[in-house]
């Protein structure tokens, strides 16, 4: 099957379950950084993910908002990403 590849890389990417606890971080978020819930919500994502960097278009670029750094598409070059399949691999 040609798109399993694609099916499986993406599949390998951790997705949060919305929750009760996720929207109370968000809005603790949206609150110290003066963010919309929607971005807030992104932001609690990512760090509930364990990411360092959130690639977006909707957010100040070299923004650091707790422990993830916002980095524009439009304005640097973001560090590359980490597989996190070798992060996978190594922990079995």
């Amino acid at each position: 099957m040609e798109g399993r590849a694609d099916i499986e890389d993406l599949l390998a990417w951790s997705s949060q379950p919305m929750g009760t606890d996720l929207v109370l971080l968000a809005l603790e978020i949206g609150e110290a950084a003066q963010l919309s819930h929607r971005d807030a919500l992104i932001v609690a994502a990512a760090q509930r993910s364990g990411c360092a960097q959130l690639l977006t278009g909707d957010l100040d670029d070299g923004q650091q908002i707790d422990s993830i750094a916002i980095i524009s598409p439009f304005t640097q070059q973001a560090r590359p990403f980490a597989d996190p399949r070798r992060r996978m691999r190594r922990t079995l």
